[in-house]
């Protein structure tokens, strides 16, 4: 079942895939100075090597400056992969193909670390595509054995190592048993997300819940029949949270709850929703936001808030 949430399953973190962009663009540079200073090349044809090369530069600058948009960087690594496109079509040696053709490797490995899948795979559809009409138009004419042992084996790796950084990506971010964020993926959403809240004075409120009595449903049923009824619990919250609810696992039988743009109210009228639909009984606190607070802040008043509800109920085991 699809949770209403998500995590991007990208490896590189924002704030330096930009960096790491203009980086590789900067590399492109060197591949097309290289272009150009091949002795067998025209006059006509350096200048145009030149030209893309001072292109790459443009935009690797641009992409410092948009290093944590990730539309923006999408843009410019497309921008890239028609540059390198424009080299392989004006290649008129099998040396100048090969070189121009490395230059897509870069990229392919770019899209694979700092896009998500869809990002990712657009990308790769374009080198696969652009780099065999390049070849088509160029001087020396499309070389298949050429084509499929560079560009198309380097896009086919880059399918691999994304889809092997997405696998991993959420290996470590989600727990494996109820299907939502772990601890350390649940900490950096929810730092951001305070951070954004705080940022435009908007209400937010993080909620702690535990289970009541789950551990007697290990004691009598076993532990099996326990993570299954976790993931049951789940799946019923997840039917009534909005998309940009943030559930996570934090404990054996403890979740948080992070609600953007919610108030206590809110807060409190989606907890009582969530228990009319809940297999398990719980206990809950909730923090709203205040200046200066952090992801730890928030969770020492809700749990605090969270332990006061537990106790003012009978009999109740955690």
């Amino acid at each position: 079942m699809l949770r209403p949430w998500t995590f991007e399953d990208a490896a590189l973190r924002p704030s330096t895939r930009g960096w790491v962009l203009a980086g590789i663009l900067v590399g492109g540079t060197v591949v097309a100075v290289l272009l150009a200073m091949t002795p067998e090349t025209s006059l006509a044809r350096a200048e145009l090597t030149v030209t893309i090369a001072v292109a790459q530069v443009v935009l690797a600058a641009a992409a410092v400056r948009l290093r944590e948009h990730t539309t923006g960087l999408v843009v410019l690594a497309v921008l890239a992969v028609l540059l390198v496109t424009v080299l392989v079509a004006d290649a008129d040696t099998l040396v100048r193909v090969v070189l121009a053709s490395s230059a897509y490797t870069y990229l392919v490995l770019y899209a694979a670390y700092a896009f998500e899948r869809a990002a990712m795979r657009g990308i790769l559809a374009l080198v696969t595509l652009g780099s065999a009409i390049g070849g088509l138009v160029s001087p020396l004419g499309f070389r298949p054995m050429v084509w499929l042992c560079t560009v198309v084996g380097v896009s086919a790796a880059g399918a691999v190592v994304g889809e092997l950084v997405a696998r991993l990506r959420l290996y470590a971010t989600i727990d494996s048993l109820t299907g939502v964020l772990n601890r350390t993926a649940f900490d950096a959403v929810a730092t951001a997300a305070i951070a954004g809240s705080l940022r435009r004075s908007e209400d937010l409120v993080l909620a702690i819940i535990d289970l009541d009595e789950f551990k007697n449903v290990n004691d009598t049923h076993g532990h099996a029949a326990g993570d299954v009824m976790l993931g049951r619990v789940v799946d019923a919250w997840s039917d009534r949270l909005r998309t940009q609810d943030l559930l996570g696992r934090i404990g054996g039988d403890e979740f948080a709850l992070l609600l953007p743009a919610t108030t206590i109210d809110g807060a409190t009228a989606l907890l009582d929703d969530l228990a009319e639909v809940s297999p398990l009984a719980f206990s809950a606190g909730l923090a709203g936001v205040r200046p200066g607070d952090d992801v730890a802040a928030l969770r020492r008043r809700a749990d605090a808030g969270m332990y006061e509800v537990k106790r003012s109920k009978p009999h109740t085991v955690g």
